[in-house]
């Protein structure tokens, strides 16, 4: 029997890290186009309430685009989460048919993540709109606009990052865990990204054998993998 550890990148467990890099990335530049439409709008003789209408104007259709890719980026992640804990099963001979674990997380996870992804890219537009605005009616001059809509915009553009790398990993990792518990696995390997990245916590962690009830919440942005257990030593 081949230990699933053999079916992973060490460096990679998850294979989740260029997807998340691509969502991260989708996500920032969404704000910073956003923001450079508004600065294309922006009159500063324009009194606060026309400021206000256009700011929400520009955020309210911007908005649900990006409620959508969020709630995508989580329907992607549960698709891929089947397929890579199906072949990861597939080492201990076990063979999921995917289409029914896919519609068994579709009804369970899918659901509780897609609500979670909408209500954070609502709460990080929120956030952005009172921000953009604050930093247009305060502004005494053009000049150096941009910079300060930048500075403005950090932290919504900060927790968006975050939003969308908890949409594909965080996602991704419960999907996996939920279909070794529709197959039976009752322990689980935890296993690192072996690399200088690796958190002191994670790394005493590495190759640990749990009990599926006792898995150890992983932290946020965590690049950690947790494998079915082969039986093997640590």
């Amino acid at each position: 029997m081949v230990s699933p550890v053999s079916r992973i990148n060490p460096r990679d467990p998850t294979g989740m890290r260029a997807i998340e890099a691509r969502n991260i990335k989708e996500a920032q530049r969404g704000i910073d186009r956003v923001l450079a439409s508004i600065l294309k709008r922006f009159d500063r003789r324009m009194p606060p309430s026309a400021v206000e209408a256009m700011v929400d104007n520009e955020l309210s259709a911007w908005t649900e685009f990006q409620k959508r890719l969020a709630v995508e980026r989580v329907r992607d992640s549960v698709r891929r989460g089947v397929v890579r804990s199906s072949s990861l099963l597939k080492a201990l001979r076990i063979d999921p048919d995917q289409e029914t674990m896919y519609s068994l997380v579709s009804r369970t996870i899918a659901p509780a993540r897609e609500t979670i992804a909408s209500a954070h890219a609502d709460s990080v537009a929120s956030d952005l709109k009172q921000r953009v605005i604050q930093a247009l009616i305060e502004s005494e001059k053009d000049v150096g606009l941009r910079v300060k809509l930048k500075e403005a915009a950090a932290g919504p553009r900060n927790r968006a990052s975050i939003g969308a790398s908890d949409q594909t990993i965080e996602t991704h990792r419960q999907v996996v865990t939920e279909v070794y518990k529709l197959n039976g696995i009752s322990m689980l390997t935890w296993f690192t990204s072996e690399d200088e990245r690796v958190c002191d916590i994670c790394r005493l962690r590495h190759r640990k054998r749990y009990s599926m009830d006792r898995v150890p919440e992983p932290h946020a942005r965590c690049r950690c993998m947790l494998l079915p257990d082969d039986g093997g030593t640590k």
